[in-house]
């Protein structure tokens, strides 16, 4: 059974981990799977701009830019 939003965000309250940072290989691993799944163009790049627009709140030194290409999306 996956772990609800509700559930995470509770366990993170309880255990002091309420603010969320990602780091490099998070957001590499993320844009993998937007580039290797097959989606058009369009798809690909509405998913990945969706996954950029909340992923630089986690990070300070997240690449938007970096991201969209990692992901494979054209500029």
């Amino acid at each position: 059974m996956a772990l609800s939003t509700i559930a995470a965000y509770d366990k993170d309250r309880r255990t002091g981990k309420s603010h969320v940072v990602l780091q490099h290989r998070h957001f590499a691993f993320i844009a993998e799977v937007i580039r290797a799944n097959g989606f058009s163009d369009d798809e690909r790049k509405r998913i990945a701009e969706t996954f950029a627009n909340e992923l630089q709140a986690t990070n300070s030194n997240f690449d938007w830019n970096r991201f969209m290409r990692a992901a494979g999306v054209k500029d």
